[in-house]
């Protein structure tokens, strides 16, 4: 059985590597569609 630590670090790092792209993502989006990013991002 793991132990808690070993699976709440790749979670971490997973989850602030889906944030950074969906802003990478999101400004992308609001620079090339600004009309439809209000609910594209929301």
């Amino acid at each position: 059985r793991l132990p808690a630590g070993a699976l709440l670090v790749p979670l971490m790092l997973g989850g602030a590597l889906v944030t950074g792209v969906l802003l990478m993502r999101r400004q992308a989006l609001l620079g090339v569609l600004p009309w439809r990013s209000h609910w594209l991002v929301a």
